[in-house]
């Protein structure tokens, strides 16, 4: 019986929209740096966004799956622009940046109720997303999922995306957890159950909204195709 709940978290416990590319949203972004006395187009915000995300990128070595943080890029771009940026102020316009570009966030029916059925039975949680820190914790405690979980890995901490599987092995490891007792759950074939097929622990693949229909599909242990969270109970718990 598996006793360690590894979950991704946006498109798997999260449905969220978020748009980045239009214009609309980068000339918003810029107006709010406008506030804080930087004063730069919307364009030429998106320009220097998309140059250091690149940049950075490319100074990540030892993976084939990249992350940044891009606290550093908002830091670098303020610094560009003669400003003197706190740490606190490059955070609150990460989290501008997040809101001005979310359309939606809002949990999946079900998930918190399958949340609670997990702790109850004295499971242990996890997430583990390509996400980025800066967002994220706000986000999980937005939505009153937070203090659910053990421990929260996220990819722009450590420099790598799933399926990396030094990001699962990582988590393993640094919680004791057996192999055989663990499951990752999340709704892409090509970063959550690669990954977990390459750690050498099972997985259990749900497909929701944000489930890639075109990746190249990989073999779950378990599968669940309509979405629904309530199903999981089902499968891993009440019929180990």
């Amino acid at each position: 019986m598996y006793q360690n709940y590894i979950f991704d978290l946006y498109g798997t416990l999260i449905d969220i929209k978020t748009d980045e590319s239009s214009e609309s949203v980068w000339e918003k972004i810029a107006v709010f740096m406008g506030y804080q006395g930087t004063y730069i187009s919307g364009k030429e915000l998106k320009q220097s966004y998309d140059k250091y995300v690149k940049k950075y990128l490319s100074r990540v070595k030892n993976t084939d799956y990249p992350d940044i943080d891009i606290t550093d890029v908002f830091y670098k771009i303020y610094k560009d622009l003669d400003t003197k940026a706190s740490p606190k102020l490059v955070q609150h316009t990460v989290k501008a940046f997040r809101a001005i570009t979310t359309e939606h966030i809002r949990l999946y029916p079900g998930v918190m109720d399958m949340l609670q059925e997990l702790k109850k039975s004295k499971k242990r949680l996890f997430i583990l997303s390509n996400a980025q820190r800066a967002f994220l914790q706000a986000e999980m405690k937005m939505l009153g999922i937070k203090n659910v979980f053990d421990e929260i890995y996220v990819s722009s901490d450590k420099g790598m995306c799933k399926p990396d599987p030094a990001l699962l092995e990582m988590v393993l490891a640094e919680n004791s957890l057996k192999k055989k007792e663990t499951v990752m759950i999340g709704k892409d074939y090509a970063t959550d159950i690669k990954g977990a097929i390459a750690a050498g622990i099972d997985s259990l693949y749900i497909h929701t909204n944000l489930s890639d229909k075109k990746a190249k599909r990989e073999e779950a242990t378990f599968e669940i195709a309509d979405g629904f969270h309530e199903d999981i109970i089902k499968l891993l718990v009440l019929q180990q």
